[in-house]
């Protein structure tokens, strides 16, 4: 999942390598315990949407090392020994040169935030094994009430829940939707949902906030 990038500097290059030519250093310290948990949830986010943000990489000898990214690098790792990733998957990565690492400019690469689809299927992904809101959110890089709010989303239908992947139908009206106690009430208003998408009406959106509004008010 490449995205475009840049430094403050003109001496970088957005690239696409075999994850064959990538390594850590020699100097790289050992995984310890915690980050061997990290890197387990991260390769179960990578495997559900792919790498958000690029490597960043320096030449050495005949591969390249990465300098930024290690854990994501060590995620990949893991689904190419478990069999899910090829050796010469294309990897996206930023390279840097010496020079421009030694002047700190590695620091100013703008990195993208994830969209709402993407922390979407990472939460679903790693909500399967990770219990804890606030785990998950610290592998990616959310806020512990972003991940909750995305976990309640699962209680959306199969059919909405695709929609949604598909940007058919908002995350502002997902959320609604799960504030809506009345089950009845927010299957008929999902129904409509689907069915105001199609013809390109959204007037429906206006009404469901307000039935979410008094599903939540403390006099209902």
């Amino acid at each position: 999942m490449a995205d475009t990038q840049t430094l403050a500097a003109p001496e970088h290059k957005a690239l696409s390598l075999p994850l064959s030519q990538l390594s850590i250093g020699k100097d790289n310290p050992r995984a310890d315990v915690a980050e061997d948990e990290d890197v387990a949830a991260l390769a179960t986010s990578i495997a559900a949407i792919g790498l958000v943000q690029p490597l960043i990489v320096i030449k050495r000898g005949g591969g390249f090392e990465v300098i930024d990214g290690r854990r994501r690098f060590l995620a990949l790792k893991r689904l190419e020994n478990d069999g899910r990733l090829s050796s010469d998957q294309s990897i996206a990565v930023m390279h840097v040169t010496q020079k421009h690492m030694a002047a700190g400019l590695v620091a100013n690469i703008q990195r993208r935030a994830m969209t709402p689809v993407e922390i979407f299927k990472a939460v679903s992904a790693l909500s399967k094994s990770i219990k804890s809101p606030d785990r998950i959110a610290g592998v990616l890089g959310v806020e512990a009430r972003t991940v909750r709010q995305y976990q309640a989303l699962g209680a959306l239908p199969a059919d909405f829940l695709t929609a949604l992947e598909n940007r058919e139908v908002s995350f502002d009206m997902a959320k609604t939707l799960c504030q809506i106690t009345d089950l009845d009430r927010r299957a008929g208003f999902i129904e409509q949902a689907l069915a105001n998408f199609k013809t390109g009406s959204f007037a429906i959106f206006s009404k469901l906030k307000s039935v979410a509004l008094m599903s939540i008010s403390p006099n209902s």
